[in-house]
């Protein structure tokens, strides 16, 4: 038999009798070819918890704010997962608000004048909810709210808080962790007798520290190398089937299954990752963004740990590391 030695981490569950591959072959990357693959971050922020279980929807992704180019009312430019460039129409964001505003000089159609550069700078008010509007002015008496309304089912990936808790599609709340759409146009493999539950044989999304050179967070920063990124820091394994659109399930943001120690503002990956007895496969990668609780610090090495324990998990179940079926 051979014996696993692969980045498993803290949860090496060896059954006795099957074999193993060895650790070489782990994490091959091999993409998704001729069918899709696809994850989510916190899709329902804000809305329904079961709001993008077997709902189709394609993300967009905002990396320009044209509002103040002459002729258009598109405000927006899109790109799709990939970095392509798509037009606003195949978007389903909602079109941005567009007001009455009498200090906007019909100027700014054409430009703006430098004397009348305030006239086209963004502007801050208020919309009586105690929330902050902001907008900008796009032609004569016309202001743009600059607030994106994003539909259900939706990537949020810069909205990561671990602190917070997430409910399961059977209403069922669990603290400090994630929800996570995933969606496959083919099958999705889990596996049955002996090795339904095996760690080493299913489809699983696994939480990664994103590599970086340069540190994360404030202060002297934690640098993350190649085996830092490979370190699993938790996962859940998917159901298997087809899937009819978007599916959803709730990743634990606590470190290794540790309950005093949830994962802290920073950068990280989750990874779409098919599992065999010879290897594991990586087939697709998605960056997002934790933006609370702050790190603790390290002060023996003078620098961010990664995680934090100021914001500890209320019961235990959040600690399970392979979630039931």
């Amino acid at each position: 038999m051979l014996v696993l030695a692969g980045p498993i981490g803290f949860d090496n569950n060896i059954v006795p009798g099957l074999g193993y591959a060895p650790a070489e072959n782990f994490y091959e990357p091999v993409p998704a070819e001729e069918y899709a693959v696809n994850l989510l971050v916190n899709p329902c922020r804000g809305r329904a918890y079961d709001c993008c279980q077997d709902v189709f929807g394609t993300p967009a992704y905002a990396n320009a704010n044209r509002s103040r180019v002459v002729g258009t009312m598109s405000a927006l430019g899109l790109v799709d997962g990939n970095g392509i460039t798509m037009p606003v129409s195949q978007s389903r964001l909602q079109d941005q608000f567009v007001h009455f505003d009498a200090s906007c000089s019909e100027v700014v159609a054409a430009g703006g004048a430098s004397e009348l550069r305030g006239a086209t700078a963004i502007k801050k008010s208020y919309n009586g909810f105690g929330e902050d509007v902001y907008t900008q002015c796009i032609g004569h008496n016309l202001a743009m709210d600059l607030k994106l309304e994003t539909p259900a089912c939706w990537d949020h990936n810069t909205t990561v808080n671990a602190t917070l808790p997430c409910t399961t599609v059977h209403d069922d709340q669990f603290p400090s962790c994630l929800a996570v759409a995933y969606f496959s146009s083919a099958y999705i493999v889990q596996c049955g007798g002996g090795y339904r539950e095996d760690n080493h044989c299913g489809t699983f999304v696994e939480l990664h520290e994103a590599q970086t050179a340069s540190g994360r967070g404030s202060g002297q920063g934690r640098i993350c190398d190649e085996r830092c990124n490979a370190a699993v820091l938790s996962q859940v394994r998917l159901e298997g089937g087809f899937a009819n659109g978007y599916r959803t399930a709730t990743l634990p943001l606590t470190v290794m299954g540790n309950a005093t120690q949830v994962i802290c503002e920073g950068n990280y990956e989750l990874w779409w990752v098919q599992r065999t007895l010879w290897g594991f496969v990586t087939q697709l990668k998605k960056n997002f963004t934790a933006v609370a609780p702050p790190c603790d610090f390290d002060s023996t090495y003078d620098r961010q740990k990664i995680f934090s324990s100021a914001a500890l998990p209320q019961f235990e179940e959040s600690t399970r590391f392979v979630p039931g079926h």
